[in-house]
């Protein structure tokens, strides 16, 4: 695929040079079996996830391999998807964080960020697989999220009204193994 790289030189003679200098950058990464092109992290994630896709439809695939999926569109590439993935830095991650946090509208529970880093360090997985970035290019993943709550018992009332209520509530299933 043809790339187009800006040289951010205004004069002609500069920019050459600094063309020809990248040229040669790539061309030493290539010769040595390193990274190959630049790739952004939203082509590294569809090829992720249909790695995943394809695990689940073998039936070898994990089921949180569903929820990596939905991460990996809903959060993961609005994010970050225009960013080269070897240059994904710690502050990406904490502008990831910030992006999380404010299209949730809250503070986030620790099992989502676990998802997230979890289908963030797949995506991660496969470019290194691919050679579009190397192992020490991996930013340290956090996770400050919130502990989790636990509700509290249920009421006599509360009970009262779910053992009333349950023989209907079973009826509703939409399969016969679910009810």
């Amino acid at each position: 695929k043809w790339l187009d790289s800006s040289t951010k030189e205004k004069d002609f003679d500069k920019a050459k040079k600094v063309a020809c200098d990248k040229y040669k950058r790539i061309a030493w990464l290539q010769e040595n079996d390193e990274i190959d092109i630049s790739r952004k992290f939203k082509d590294v994630a569809a090829l992720t996830k249909r790695q995943l896709q394809q695990e689940l439809d073998a039936g070898v695939g994990r089921s949180v391999f569903k929820h990596y999926i939905q991460a990996i569109d809903n959060y993961l590439i609005p994010a970050l998807g225009n960013t080269l993935v070897h240059k994904i830095n710690f502050e990406k991650i904490v502008a990831l964080e910030d992006y999380r946090r404010t299209k949730l509208g809250k503070e986030v529970n620790r099992s989502t960020i676990n998802t997230h880093n979890s289908a963030l360090n797949r995506v991660f997985k496969t470019a290194i697989e691919q050679k579009f970035m190397l192992p020490i290019q991996i930013p340290t993943l956090r996770n400050h999220g919130e502990k989790p709550k636990s509700r509290p018992y249920f009421s006599k009332s509360e009970y009262s009204k779910l053992v009333r209520n349950l023989r209907e509530w079973a009826k509703t299933g939409h399969q016969r193994k679910t009810q």
